[in-house]
This record gives structure tokens, sequence and C-alpha cells, in this order.
């Protein structure tokens, strides 16, 4: 039978594929009876005539029916059909349609962070539980057979299931059909074998304890992002599995909580008499390692009696245990030789509904005390600071905190500092500076200032901070005042960021930006002397006074030993593997002066590295999925004909989507590749794209298939330019800039002539210009007025001024016929008609959808109109993916970190 869209099986009816599923095909189908949607899995027509994959099937069938479990994959019918002409009928079952990915496409982007590997791990091991309970053995759990989705972890695919009531094993691999997947070049498996226990590549029965040890090799690549076992040929792998012992996972992941470790190892035992001999006990262990940070009131005194410098901060730690809601892993460690002092590592979750936020500063920091925590979240597109005292049962939002980044405490601990109103909020208020009482109350404004990256407070009562023009730092006295700018002595103009006042107050480690350089740098801030650490980082915090952290552009995170005389004194050791970046690389870590530790794994909302997939949008504001693999995708620009997509991506890569053949291109551009994106010319032949260097960010012109090399375009002396738009005869590029002065940040519209490009000139204060399809108008963005407002004038120039929204806009875009103009207002798309025959008329807006779900700040989402109907294009987040919704703690963390320094030495 040939299964299509349109096929009708009784009441249901086939819509798309949906990919492979073990030895099925899945399709996704629509239940008429019931209107839902449903997955449909057929066995291959091929196997038709084979009675022992048959059984397997019917086996999955009558396995799955048995379930009525939350992370079990629900089968709602089962049936068979023959069409007239074949001889054997065609078996399927009708499961529930799952939105998400699966575990083994997550792995796909590495280790998931601590929480993830503890709350899916508890899901899978309650699923399998389950299926033992009732007597079989799934036998063949891999990342492939488990879901990752909204509400969790689903477990997939019993087609090789096992009852107890079966006589007998499948004897040898030569039988098990994911064992005779194809092997790659240089012979290296790509089945399921590696998740195989011993005894079942020996051939030997299979039972619950099987299960068990595929369930330890799952958790320690959840955990690490490595296989347990690897092997360059079938023999090799097999030997692995049956006679060597995998890493410690906590020599791949530093943080790893010991008591996880033991889980793991305890899963992984050659003998099967060796392993946890039920899943429900593996849950209920990575249950304790969730949900306990101190449990017994005991051990609590004998820590107090073998540390006496412990007793101030134990009535808090004890406060963690009792009131911290959301903590999700904790552990106490035994001391070392020279101290007995215990470890608590727990995981804090954020308030319900937010995820941990930023753009362009660090998102997290900590008092120097260790006991309050503040951090930037998002909730339904609103970034606000939070704080949490660790003897609080919850955090709060700081009134006066829309649009928050960058936060950092006084050195007293008693107030928090931060920039609001930021642009890369897109906020439409002032940007300032503020500070809040950690006691509570309202935030007051420490000064207006144009731009912010980052502060720190300094112990003789000034603020140091990064803003525009941000070539060096500003300074003001914490009480509020006007701003200063601090003197540098260096030859190249370069942005410096992310400032930390070192003890004394003389010395803050900065980061020096330009182009795609970052350095760590110390920078005196009486005399203006910059001293380059060298280092290969992005961001850099000095801990205890002799310890500097600093994070690469990959999320690892080293720690090397440090004077402010000299600078890193000696080797450096890994902390941690996937620490969070914002989108210019802030790393999400903080410690406190004490030693406690907190920091973020995985990504942060806004940071650019989310990922994201092309998807159209009809007028209604409902996505489909375009068919492309997910990337860090950034910016995007469609093509004059709407055949192809120019995307940049956060690595500043630029592809090319072929939306008909579903496929792309990497081109190849210059070395200082700017981080925006792309724009097609009229005729769809070249790209315009930007050139950042250290003193601006020009404007480059390349052909589409990357075949010659860049020219330049535009080139400017300082600020940025970002292109926008083309006429529709190619004659004129419509762009805007962003320049800077010490107290504010403004944006120009530019056009440029194509054929004598130095006879640009100045249309308009604004942002992003949009030439309309027929060449008669331009719209762009302004706030002029105190506040966004989309506006709209005669091309080239000249005549009357309109402002077509009505209560705030961003981001124009033309209708294919050039009729109407969309924009958004907040989370709100809305549509506005032009009509210019005989005289220029502008309608009423109207709203067309809410786009919250887009997950994007207005300013920040990048759509396009399609040619065929007038929907939309957007980049829509991955199914499956969620953001940063937990901070890791740790109260001894730089105690550990001193024991790498050591071991690093010897």
């Amino acid at each position: 039978m040939t299964i299509t869209p349109g096929l009708r099986l009784g009441p249901y009816l086939i819509v798309s594929a949906a990919g492979a599923g073990g030895m099925g095909e899945v399709w996704r189908a629509k239940d008429t009876r019931l209107d839902r949607e449903v997955a449909i899995k057929f066995l291959p027509a091929e196997f038709a005539n084979n009675a022992q994959l048959r059984t397997r099937f019917d086996l999955e069938a009558r396995a799955i029916s048995a379930f009525s479990h939350p992370h079990i994959c629900t089968l709602f019918d089962v049936g068979s059909m023959t069409n007239e002409g074949d001889s054997q009928p065609i078996s399927y079952l009708v499961m529930e349609l799952l939105d998400g990915e699966t575990l083994a496409s997550r792995l796909l982007r590495g280790a998931l962070p601590l929480a993830d590997v503890l709350r899916y791990g508890q899901q899978i091991a309650s699923a399998l539980d389950a299926a033992h309970r009732k007597g079989i053995t799934h036998r063949d759990l891999k990342p492939g057979n488990v879901m990752i989705t909204r509400s969790g972890a689903k477990l997939l695919d019993f087609g090789l299931a096992r009852t107890a009531a079966e006589a007998s094993p499948i004897s040898g691999l030569g039988d098990a059909p994911t064992a005779r997947l194809p092997i790659t070049a240089e012979g290296t498996i790509v089945g399921t074998l590696q998740y195989m226990a011993p005894e079942q590549v020996e051939g030997l029965p299979a039972d619950a304890r099987t299960d068990i040890f595929a369930f330890g090799a799952l958790l320690y690549e959840m955990l690490t992002g490595q296989r347990a076992f690897q092997g360059t040929s079938k023999t090799s792998l097999i030997a692995a599995i049956v006679s060597s012992e995998p890493p410690a996972a906590s020599e791949l992941v530093p943080m790893t909580p010991p008591a996880l470790e033991h889980v793991i190892r305890k899963c992984l035992a050659k003998d099967p008499d060796g392993r946890w001999q039920s899943a429900a006990d593996i849950a209920g262990q990575l249950q304790w390692i969730s949900e306990t940070a101190i449990s017994r009131s005991g051990e609590i005194a004998a820590a107090r009696r073998s540390e006496p410098k412990l007793r101030r901060a134990l009535p808090w730690l004890a406060a963690i245990a009792l009131l911290i809601a959301g903590v999700v892993a904790g552990r106490w460690l035994g001391g070392s030789a020279e101290s007995s002092s215990p470890q608590l590592q727990a995981t804090i979750a954020l308030p319900a509904g937010t995820q941990l936020a930023g753009w362009g500063s660090p998102a997290i920091a900590i008092s120097p005390d260790g006991t309050t925590i503040a951090f930037i979240a998002s909730r339904d597109g609103k970034q606000q600071l939070y704080l949490r005292g660790l003897n609080e049962p919850d955090a709060r939002a700081v009134e006066g905190s829309d649009g928050a980044e960058g936060p950092f405490f006084s050195p007293d601990g008693r107030w928090i500092g931060f920039g609001a109103g930021a642009i890369s909020a897109r906020s439409t208020e002032p940007r300032t500076l503020k500070k809040a009482s950690v006691a509570g109350g309202p935030a007051q404004t420490v000064a207006s200032i144009a731009d912010y990256f980052g502060g720190s407070w300094s112990e003789d009562g000034f603020i140091y901070f990064s803003s525009a023009p941000s070539d060096s730092l500003w300074r003001v006295t914490s009480a509020g005042g006007e701003p200063a700018q601090v003197k540098v002595e260096r030859s190249q103009p370069r942005s410096m960021v992310w400032p930390q006042i070192l003890p004394g107050g003389r010395t803050a480690l900065v980061t020096i930006t330009g182009g795609r350089d970052r350095e760590l740098a110390l920078l005196d801030v009486t005399t203006g002397a910059v001293d380059l650490l060298k280092i290969d980082a992005v961001f850099g915090r000095v801990a205890g006074g002799s310890r500097l952290l600093y994070v690469k552009s990959d999320g690892s995170l080293f720690a090397a030993p440090f004077t402010t005389e000299d600078g890193a004194t000696g080797p450096a050791a890994l902390i941690a593997s996937n620490i969070a970046l914002t989108a210019n690389g802030a790393g999400a870590f903080a410690v406190a002066e004490n030693g406690t530790a907190i920091y973020a794994e995985g990504y942060v909302q806004g940071s650019g590295r989310e990922l994201r997939v092309p998807a159209r949008v009809d007028m209604s504001g409902k996505p489909t999925l375009m068919g492309f693999e997910p990337d860090t995708v950034s910016l995007m620009s469609l093509s004059p004909d709407s055949t192809r997509l120019a995307v940049t991506t956060w690595e500043k890569d630029l592809f090319i989507y072929d939306l008909e053949r579903r496929t792309r291109m990497k081109v190849k551009r210059g070395e200082s590749l700017g981080r925006a994106g792309a724009l097609w010319s009229a005729d769809g032949s070249s790209i315009v794209f930007n050139s950042e260097t250290a003193e601006a960010m020009h404007l480059m012109m390349q052909s589409a298939d990357g075949a010659d090399e860049p020219r330049m375009l535009l080139e400017l002396e300082s600020g940025e330019a970002w292109a926008s738009s083309f006429s529709p005869d190619g004659e004129w590029l419509a762009y805007h800039v962003v320049g800077s002065t010490p107290q504010q940040v403004s944006w120009e519209v530019w056009l440029m002539p194509t054929d004598t490009p130095a006879e640009v000139r100045k249309l308009a204060v604004g942002y992003a210009p949009r030439i309309s399809p027929d060449g008669r108008w331009i719209a762009w963005e302004s706030d002029e007025s105190g506040r966004w407002e989309i506006h709209l004038q005669a091309f080239p120039g000249g005549g009357r001024e309109l402002v077509v929204s009505t209560n705030g806009g961003r981001s124009a875009m033309w209708s294919s016929d050039g009729t109407r103009l969309f924009y958004w207002q907040g989370d709100d798309l809305m549509a506005v008609s032009v009509d210019s025959t005989p005289v220029l008329r502008v309608g009423t807006p109207t709203q067309l959808f809410n786009g919250a779900s887009f997950e994007l700040p207005p300013a920040r989402r990048t759509w396009a109109i399609t040619t065929v109907d007038d929907g939309f294009i957007v980049l829509a987040p991955a199914p499956g993916q969620q953001a940063q919704t937990h901070l890791s703690f740790h109260t001894t963390w730089l105690a550990e970190v001193d024991r790498k320094l050591s071991a690093a030495r010897e």
C-alpha cells in the first residue's frame, strides 16, 4: 500500500509524514470522529511477510495498550487494512501526537542542564517502573525512543518489548533490528548497540535490569553529552560494554553531584545482580537528589560542632532546605583532609512562568555575603529584575525594573544596581542607571545614560558602568548625579564592557571588544592604563582576590591563579562546560566573597543562542514549520521572488535557505563579519550585510552564491549601519545608522543612490526604513515623540510625514501589493490600509493576531511578507527546547575551584 497525504483509514485521514519510528513509519493524521490530530505508525510493507517483525509489531500494540501513564505514549487504536490488489494487510497503531523533539535530537546540541537530567531521568525511570510492574521489558531504551515535550519526557516504541510470559529471547545480535543499522565510514556503529547490557549483547535473556543498564547509559549521555560506551567497530564496542567502565561523569562535568554519579555507576554494573533491582528505586534516588538539600538535623549539628566558622551561616542554610520552593537538586559532601566543611548544592527554580533573560549584560548576581541572589527574568515578554534572599520562600520583582539588565550589588549588600530601559531590551522608556534597596521598595534613578553593558559598585561609593560611547568606562556617585567618563590611555578605540571593580577600588576587570575579538583587560581607573591579559575569553570575574574565572565563547568556564600585578599566574583548570551566555557573551555566573556561587547552564532567553526555525504564519497567526533543521538563526531576509531566505546565525554565519527544495547553502564572507542580518538586492542576485571593525560597522555587498569577494558599499568612520530595504527598481538603498553621544543613542534614516553611493542623504530621525513595493512610499519607526511609532512619507522624501500607528509601533513591513502596512504593537501584529489614489489615505489600524508565542521582543522579531498569499515568515522557537528556568547554587564552590587549580599545578 502506498501511504500518501489524503489516504483514509476508516476515520483517520493522513495529513503528512512525521518520520520514522523504530521499525515503523510514522504519519501525522486527523481523527475525523473526535476532531483531533494523532500519529499513525505503519509496519513497512516490505516486512509484511516477516512473521517475527509482525509479531513484534503486534506486541508493541499490546504493550502500549497496557499503560495509562503520563510519561508513556498513549495508544488510541490499532487496526489493519488491505487495498484492492494487495495480498498482505498493512497493520497500524494510532497514538497520541507528541509535540516536541526526541532526546536524540536534543543531545545533538550537547549535554542537558542538571535540572533537566534529574527531571527527565525521574520521569523515564517512573515510566520504566510502570512497564516492569506489568511484566514488560522495553529492551530498546535509547535517546531516539524518548520524546521531550512541554509536559516532560515520554517513553516511545515498545516494538522490541518483551513480556515475562515469552519463552525465549531473540538469539544473537543478528536478530536485533536496531543492531543491524548501517555502519558509517571508519566502521563506527550508529545504532543502539551502545545502550545494550552485557547480557543482551551476549544473547542471554533480558529482564527489567537490562532496561536499567540502558537507562544508566542514557542518564550518562544526558549529563555529559557523550555516550558511555564507544568503539570504532562493532567488536571494540561490544568489548567496551562487556569489560570497560566509562570515564567518571565528574571528569566531564566537574560539578556532578556524587549521589548522581553513584546512581549512574550502579545502573551500569556489568552483573545484573549488582545493579539497581527496580526502576522505582532509581526514580526515588533521583527524587531525593532533586528535592533534598539538608534533611537530617543530626548531620547539621555534627557540622556545627566540626566547623565553628559555619555557625553564622547555618541558619540560612537550614532555611534553604525548608523554604526554597523549587529546589531540585541537593547534597552533603564530606570535607577534605584539611577541612570538614559541609557543601550544599541546590538548583533553585525561577518564579513560575519566567525564564532567565538578558541581552548585553550579565544576567545574575550574588551579594558579597552570599545570602541574596539577583537575576533578570522574562515573563510574557516583560523583562524585570528579581531578588531572593536565601531565607525567603520566593523571589520578588523589583518595582520599577522594567527592561532591567546587568544587576550588581553594593559592597555592603544592601543595594542592588542595574540598567533599565536598556537599548538591548528595545524599551520605549529612557535608559537609566538605577538602584534599589535589597530590603524592598521601588527602584531609584541614579543617572540617565545612553546605553548599558554592565556595572560595578566600588568601596568608595562610586558606580562604574559601560555606556555609550563605550571606549572606556563611566563613573557616577551612587547617590546620583552627572556621569563622567574615565580617561583611558590606549591607541585603538574599542568597546569596554562588563566591569568588575576589584578590592581596593583602583582596578577594574573588563572585557575589551571590537569586531569579533574579545579580550580580558585590567583598567587602572585612576591613571587610565590598560593591561591586556592575553586570555582567550569573552567574559571574566575575579573571585576571592586570587582566582580569575573566565568563560570562552563555547560556554566552558575556566579558572586560573591571579594577581592584579601579574594577571593569570599559573595553569588553568576547567570548572564547568555549559555556562549560559547572553547575546554578547556575558557569562551567567557570580561568586560571593565567602565562596558561594550561583550560575546557570544552557542558554539565556533572548541571547540569540536559542534554536529557531523558519515558519510560515497565516493571517490568523497559526505557524507551520517549513522543514528546516533548528539553528541559532537570528535574522533573515526573504528574496524578492519569495523562494529563498538569507539567514544569519548567532555565530555570524550566513546561509541561503531554498524554500522549495528545503536545502541551505553557507555563503563565504570576509573575516570581519557583522552581527546583523543580510538584505537581498532588488533583483535577488546579491546580498548586503554588515562588516564589523573596532571603529564602526560598515555595509558590504556580495553575490548571493558567494562566488565573488565582498566589496565595500558604505564605510563609516563611527557608528553602525544596518541595511533595511531596496527600492523595487534597485536604484536606492534605505538604511539606518546607529550613533551615540554621552547621554543618548541616536537613529537616523539614510538613503543611498546605488549608482552614486557617495551621494547619500539623511531622510529622518528613525530606524528600519521600508520602501513600498511600488516605490512611492517609505515607512520607518521613530521615537521622537517619546514612544516608538510608525511614520510614513513619500519616497524618496519630501511632502507630509504621517504617523500611521496610533498606540506605539515597531518593525514595519509592507504587503506584497503595497496596499497594507503591518507592524508590531507590543505583542499584537497590526495592519493598516494605505490608499494613494488619488491622494494618500491611511486607514485605522486593526489587530491581526497576538505574537507572544514567538518569544521575541517586537523589535527583534525578524519576519517577511510572502508574495503568494500575504502570509508571513517568522523565526519561531524550535520545538521541545526551553530557556533556563533554574539557577544552580553551591555554598563552597570556590573550594572546589581551588582543588581543581591544585590538581592542574600538579
